[in-house]
């Protein structure tokens, strides 16, 4: 599986396990799928999706088939990310058939563990410590519309091992969050 897909397979899983149970995070293994559900954001393809379909290996229709059925028994809208290594070359048309279009493109970044070039921004940048977990869980949940009721879940993420939380500042006032998950040599 490519890095940059088992990286963000990871992250979800650690994400998950620290929900609060009225959320109603599930994690399901589908094959060679990892299919994340949140049953109390029903139609938010963020938190309900499948990931790493036809990448470890090839998919198969009855395992689309499956995952289509684990979602729809959630009642939870879902996405399928698809990368462009998933295979078989028919996972994009059973997916069609299934009502699926093409969507929104998940950027994955990519560079060396060099030394970052000089910022030029204002804005001042600080790692989020547990003490800082309710401010970036609130800048998070409003820069991605997020329901409230998510705050208490994210603001967990500053103190969990293998996450790096950052919150930046205009002055005083927190403007923006990024967060990078780290396990083996892998972010």
């Amino acid at each position: 599986m490519p890095a940059a897909e088992l990286g963000e397979r990871e992250a979800f899983v650690d994400l998950y396990e620290t929900a609060p149970e009225e959320l109603g995070a599930r994690v399901e293994r589908i094959g060679g799928a990892a299919c994340f559900a949140l049953t109390a954001v029903p139609r938010s393809a963020m938190f309900n999706r499948a990931l790493g379909l036809g990448l470890e290996r090839a998919a198969s229709r009855p395992e689309v088939d499956e995952i289509a059925g684990f979602f729809g028994e959630l009642g939870a809208e879902w996405c399928a990310a698809v990368a462009p290594q998933a295979e078989p070359a028919e996972l994009v048309p059973w997916l069609g058939e299934l009502g699926f279009e093409p969507g929104y493109g998940w950027a994955k970044f990519r560079r060396g563990v060099g030394e970052a070039a000089a910022s030029t921004s204002e804005l001042r940048v600080e790692r989020a410590g547990e003490r800082e977990g309710r401010v970036f869980a609130d800048v998070f949940i409003r820069g991605y519309g997020l329901p409230p009721l998510m705050l208490d879940w994210l603001a967990r993420l500053p103190s969990r091992h293998g996450w790096h939380c950052f919150v930046a500042y205009d002055g005083e006032a927190p403007a923006a969050t990024g967060a990078i998950y780290v396990s083996d040599g892998l972010g």
